[in-house]
């Protein structure tokens, strides 16, 4: 009878909990963006590191598409952003505009939006130290070299979380804004010049 009583509630938890009947929000970002993601990797793996002009070109890149992003950056992730910005900004030594504030959100957004743009810049760092590798030495590499504040463990149990109760529309916003990420690192590559 016990038995039956906890495979009723089971039962009953499972149909109030939304994410408990769909893959975790994780694997439905990575499944839905596989396609954006396999295009911006073969565009950025055309670029070669080693010479001087070709990494500037790939700096100019990130910089251009992280300048794009920063406008609806979460504020959850606003050091990282920063932090990215400036070691790029100190690589390139020159002058750019500054970007106090650079990371104030924009009132529309979400934490789901916020979770969709940090996993394609905080995913686009798990292979800094493999491009790291192939760039010639003398370059400048502080942008490849730093370390987030937030490590990808502590951003997956921030998914976790996000994702427990999380509803369709929410998880829709995050493919959305995901997408609009990998837009602007693409945008970026067609133009090859900053922002």
């Amino acid at each position: 009878m016990s038995r039956v009583r906890r495979r009723a509630s089971s039962t009953r938890r499972s149909a109030a909990d939304p994410s408990s009947a769909r893959p975790s929000l994780r694997s439905t970002l990575r499944t839905s963006t596989a396609e954006e993601h396999r295009a911006i990797d073969r565009t950025l793996s055309h670029i070669g590191l080693a010479d001087a002009p070709s990494y500037g070109r790939f700096r100019h890149i990130q910089l251009a598409a992280l300048k794009a992003l920063s406008a609806p950056w979460g504020t959850n992730d606003c050091k990282d952003l920063e932090s990215l910005i400036g070691c790029l900004h100190e690589d390139f030594a020159i002058e750019y505009p500054s970007h106090t504030g650079v990371c104030d959100p924009i009132a529309t957004n979400t934490p789901f939006d916020d979770a969709g743009i940090a996993y394609v810049v905080r995913g686009s760092r798990l292979g800094a130290g493999v491009l790291l590798q192939r760039v010639r030495p003398g370059l400048p590499t502080r942008y490849l070299s730093h370390r987030p504040t937030l490590s990808g463990s502590q951003f997956l149990a921030r998914l976790t979380a996000l994702d427990e109760g999380a509803g369709v529309e929410a998880i829709e916003q995050s493919i959305a804004s995901a997408r609009s990420a990998f837009g602007a690192f693409t945008r970026a590559a067609a133009a090859g010049s900053p922002a």
